[in-house]
């Protein structure tokens, strides 16, 4: 589109090539150090608005020695900031922590979205759910 006038207005970020993404992670985890579970980088023509995010802990089966158990997300920028934080020393089985969010949170190119689990229990097992969507449009 060729620009005549400044008085001309951009358009909506809905309609330069948007696209609708979601992903997630699952797993059944041991205790285990903290790691990286979902990164999602922005491309260097792109923009993310990020809308939503869900994320669940479950303990499946008793630690013998409790310790912390966390799922957090950030986003990785100059300005990054954590957007969800579940932390959890309960050792009932059965037991759930779940943590939704709805956000319009803009991400820039080179920048990104991540997730991390961590379990600093000895033994024992926990149910760990994130899922997330957003909408990518042309920068």
């Amino acid at each position: 589109m060729k620009v005549t006038s400044y008085a001309v207005a951009r358009p909506a970020y809905y309609d330069r090539n948007a696209a609708s993404f979601s992903g997630g992670y699952d797993a059944t985890l041991a205790p285990h150090a903290d790691t990286n579970r979902v990164s999602v980088t922005v491309a260097a023509t792109q923009k993310v608005i990020l809308e939503g995010v869900n994320m669940s802990t479950q303990r499946l089966t008793v630690a013998t020695v409790i310790g912390l158990v966390g799922f957090y997300s950030n986003v990785a920028s100059t300005a990054g900031f954590r957007m969800t934080d579940i932390s959890t020393t309960n050792n009932v089985v059965n037991v759930r922590e779940r943590q939704f969010v709805t956000l319009n949170v803009t991400i820039y190119a080179g920048e990104s979205f991540t997730s991390n689990t961590v379990d600093s229990s000895t033994g024992g097992t926990v149910y760990y759910i994130i899922q997330y969507k957003g909408t990518t449009f042309s920068a």
